[in-house]
């Protein structure tokens, strides 16, 4: 006899009653297989059980069976037990409550649900932890670069804010009239980046286990940040290239 998960009966019996079923174990080529499996004898589904775990965190669970030890003996158990607090503090009565049982039965260490997650994700996150220096190192390049454009743009054009000047402009208003043209143009850039990095999101999410942080807020800091080099980056040229005299400005042309 030998009890199911949910994962099997959602896979094979779907619309009948899994119980009383009857499974042909495979014994060709399984690293599985048991000796005592050779003679095909059929097996009685006489339960079924929650799916539990997984083959990796984050993907479905698989179709199980699971066998009773007496009729598929194994060198080695795992004792699964869920606790409502730290699960460190049940370990003594866990252990006491096995050796009630059987004093002779060895057992070994234990490991929290969160030590075997940290085990399955430690490569995820190496790769996750190295891409995100990169795209730190892109984010400090990307915001170079624009305050060096914006910066050098608003220097290009003293001669223009020196003749506005000339002819009557306040400074203030020429001032900000720079600063316009730049944050309409850096608000289009990011508006734009932003809606990337939500259908980029949306699509991702399905791969991504364990967030600690929304997208959103990720996004939404990124675009602030880049929106506050532009307007620093289009203040402080434009505040100096006004802050001079009209006629100086026209001679430095």
């Amino acid at each position: 006899m030998a009890v199911v998960n949910e994962a099997l009966v959602r896979r094979y019996w779907q619309d009948t009653d899994p119980v009383g079923r009857l499974l042909i174990p495979d014994t060709t080529g399984s690293r599985y297989a048991r000796p005592e499996w050779s003679q095909g004898a059929p097996i009685t589904v006489v339960g079924v059980v929650r799916d539990f775990g997984a083959t990796f965190y984050g993907e479905p669970p698989t179709p199980t069976v699971y066998l009773p030890h007496a009729q598929s003996p194994v060198a080695s158990m795992l004792l699964v037990a869920r606790a409502s607090q730290d699960p460190g503090v049940l370990v003594p009565a866990i252990r006491q409550a096995i050796r009630r049982i059987d004093p002779e039965v060895p057992i070994g260490s234990y490991r929290t649900g969160e030590g075997l997650m940290d085990t399955w994700l430690q490569e995820s996150r190496t790769v996750a932890t190295t891409l995100g220096i990169l795209g730190a190192l892109a984010l400090g390049l990307a915001v170079l670069g624009l305050w060096g454009m914006v910066a050098y743009s608003v220097a290009q054009r003293r001669f223009e804010l020196g003749v506005r000047m000339v002819l009557g402009a306040n400074r203030h208003s020429v001032r900000f009239a720079v600063m316009r043209s730049f944050l309409v143009l850096g608000g289009s850039g990011i508006l734009g980046g932003l809606a990337i990095s939500a259908v980029s999101a949306l699509a991702a999410r399905s791969q991504l286990v364990m967030l600690r942080t929304s997208v959103a807020s990720t996004a939404g800091f990124i675009a602030a940040m880049l929106a506050a080099v532009v307007v620093v980056a289009s203040y402080l040229p434009a505040r100096r290239a006004t802050a001079i005299e009209p006629v100086r400005a026209l001679r430095c042309e």
